[in-house]
């Protein structure tokens, strides 16, 4: 939602990417010292491109539905997290997106830790294709919660 994008002038302009995105989640242990999370993310960009060009977003809203190969254009994500005791967290995931969507394919482990206010995270990407651009990719979080 929102104007095109323009960076040199209007003719090259692209629009705000829009993206439908839905998922769940279920808890499969939950209690004093073990907590068990696994879920599953649907991602779809509701841009449709013709060329160079893109609808308008109110347009684009029936107009990308009209393509031959819907379920191609959505990305899944499955992932879980595990914590124990509210101290430590175990993170697994996997992210998977057709050839003609872009190709992405890749595992994430990661962990967490959580003292009071105060939590730092690690991720780590794992890509399944060779020269994927986000191959080896590391992550480091601080948070505070306030």
């Amino acid at each position: 939602m929102g104007p095109n994008v323009t960076y040199v002038n209007k003719d090259q302009a692209d629009p705000m990417p829009t993206v439908l995105r839905a998922g769940i989640a279920y808890k499969p242990i939950k209690n004093e010292f073990h907590s068990l999370v696994v879920t599953y993310e649907l991602n779809r960009e509701l841009t449709r491109r013709q060329g160079t060009k893109a609808d308008d977003f109110p347009k684009s809203l029936v107009t990308t539905w009209q393509n031959s190969d819907n379920f191609g254009l959505f990305t899944h994500g499955f992932g879980s997290e595990y914590w124990y005791t509210d101290l430590v967290a175990l993170r697994g995931g996997y992210f998977y997106e057709t050839a003609q969507n872009g190709d992405r394919r890749f595992f994430s482990l990661g962990m967490g830790l959580k003292y009071l206010y105060l939590g730092i995270d690690f991720s780590y990407i794992y890509a399944v294709k060779d020269f994927d651009p986000l191959a080896d990719t590391m992550r480091f979080s601080l948070k505070f919660d306030f």
